[in-house]
């Protein structure tokens, strides 16, 4: 993504944990050909970015907050380097039964941060394992009488990656 944004003309900052990552960031740059003065890309942490306090017009994090120690920081993170009216984009995995995704009451909490400083630009979009296999988009409620009997016929069926996780989208803009 940040490489595509790069090749529409965007300047792009991107932060990778991992220092090992870096050989790979001009070789993913290749089939859209960004200019290379566009984009620079740092080993950095999500939990503290080496950014000033709006300073940024949008933040994107593509199914990486879970790789974090704390995703509400890491979101809070975000929030507080984007310019007012500046864009955030975030999708994340979250756990509905002890996976390695952003756990239930962590998904909680960052939905209120973000109903609390954002103003949605798309509607929410929530993917449950239940519209996976249908096709459907439906309100994520662990608890419910069809989500818990997907994850049955799911498990009988041997189908159990899809069960773990509901993959959460938000688009929206600072106030």
């Amino acid at each position: 993504m940040p490489f595509w944004l790069a090749g529409d003309g965007f300047q792009v900052v991107g932060f990778e944990l991992d220092p090992s990552c870096e050989a790979c960031w001009s070789a993913a740059g290749v089939p859209c050909r960004p200019d290379p003065s566009k984009t620079k890309f740092e080993s950095g942490d999500m939990l503290n970015l080496p950014l000033a306090n709006a300073t940024i017009d949008i933040a994107c994090s593509v199914s990486a907050i879970k790789h974090t120690s704390d995703p509400i920081r890491a979101v809070a993170e975000m929030l507080r380097v984007v310019k007012p009216r500046g864009g955030l984009i975030l999708t994340m995995n979250v756990d509905i039964r002890g996976s390695d995704s952003v756990s239930w009451k962590a998904f909680s909490e960052i939905v209120s941060l973000l109903e609390y400083n954002t103003r949605p630009s798309l509607p929410v979009r929530q993917v449950t394992p239940e519209s996976l296999l249908t096709f459907e988009n439906r309100t994520l409620d662990p608890q419910s009488r069809s989500m818990l009997l997907s994850k049955r016929v799911l498990d009988y069926l041997g189908i159990r990656a899809r069960t773990d996780q509901t993959v959460f989208a938000w688009a929206g803009e600072r106030i």
